[in-house]
């Protein structure tokens, strides 16, 4: 069973809705900043889904750490071999979001014309994966400090409105992955509103370690 938290406008009839795709941190701990983005979308007449991808895995708090490195690897440097155990698991938690969006587009007050994907880091990379597929019908793109795979840049065809925000000092996804993407959007004729942040780091994380991904919003 994969967990998904809802968030509703109080208006009747069907809204444009945002599911929020997270990153490589649990959904548990940072709990209150999503929460508080989730609230100001729906605020704003969206309903927002956060699917809780993990569970199809079963990874939890503890698994997250030594999959940084990797997943570093497997998203960013091409130059390295695939590691399998890292691209099963890449491929499930995709799943487990194509199956999300399927259930979030039979909801009676979901307007199934208008889904839009916003991703946090690696969740920035899954939602422009999953925008990549005709299939999907995504509405737009909203990727945080995340890039296109590399493969899937190689062979993709169309793509929906995309805004890429990321920071010049980041040392977790490079910015290099922006520009990239403002590249590839040129090339082929994407939509792209590409941000660059100078001297922000991942994720606007604070000078502490806090994050501050709520004040970006």
């Amino acid at each position: 069973k994969i967990k998904l938290s809802r968030y509703e406008p109080c208006a009747d009839g069907k809204h444009p809705t945002i599911v929020l795709v997270h990153g490589l941190q649990s959904v548990e701990s940072s709990k209150s900043a999503l929460d508080a983005i989730c609230q100001k979308y729906a605020a704003r007449g969206y309903v927002v889904f956060l699917i809780h991808y993990f569970d199809r895995t079963k990874t939890s708090e503890k698994d997250i750490e030594p999959l940084l490195a990797k997943f570093k690897d497997f998203l960013v440097n091409d130059k390295k071999p695939r590691d399998e155990a890292t691209c099963k698991k890449y491929s499930a938690w995709l799943d487990a979001l194509r199956d999300g969006l399927t259930h979030i587009r039979t909801q009676p007050n979901v307007d199934r014309e208008r889904v839009a994907l916003v991703g946090l880091s690696l969740g920035g990379f899954m939602s422009l994966t999953l925008a990549a597929e005709e299939d999907q019908k995504i509405a737009a793109v909203v990727s945080y400090f995340g890039g296109m795979p590399k493969d899937v840049a190689a062979r993709v065809k169309t793509l929906p409105p995309i805004q890429a925000i990321h920071g010049d000092k980041d040392l977790v996804v490079p910015v290099s992955e922006a520009h990239a993407l403002k590249k590839l959007a040129k090339a082929k004729n994407f939509s792209l509103d590409s941000h660059i942040f100078p001297n922000a780091g991942h994720v606007f994380v604070g000078p502490k370690g806090e994050f501050q991904m709520l004040d970006a919003w």
